[in-house]
């Protein structure tokens, strides 16, 4: 991936023509998730802010306030710590597009995906 996030950060990368940090947004936005904080690098803050005003892009399903971060921290935990002041509650968080789930209530998921060479079985029920 080295060759394509060279001249694009990862997080602006397009995926059909939106950039990839608006998904997992969006998702949190269906979730009736509405206070996010969006840590990115100083490198792409402004392009990201940018972005989220952009009217290229669709709307979220639901209200978002987005305080949108930069910093040059690349440890998950020095992040964290630096943010521990706009941190209210730490019941659903999200690293890049993974997304976990630490509330039963209302998303009941994990992130867990089958390691490699693991059967996947899906079902499909009728309501």
């Amino acid at each position: 991936m080295r060759e394509i996030t060279d001249g694009i950060p990862k997080c602006l990368l397009p995926v059909a023509g939106i950039p990839i940090f608006w998904y997992p947004l969006n998702l949190l936005s269906r979730h009736n998730i509405t206070d996010v904080i969006l840590v990115t690098s100083t490198k792409t803050l402004a392009e990201v802010r940018s972005l989220l005003h952009h009217d290229k892009l669709p709307n979220f399903v639901g209200p978002l306030n987005i305080d949108v971060v930069g910093t040059d921290l690349d440890d998950t935990g020095a992040v964290l710590d630096s943010l521990k002041d706009k941190i209210r509650n730490t019941s659903r968080m999200s690293e890049g597009i993974k997304m976990r789930a630490l509330s039963r209530h209302p998303m009941r998921w994990t992130s867990k995906l089958p390691a490699v060479g693991e059967n996947v079985v899906r079902t499909s029920r009728s309501v």
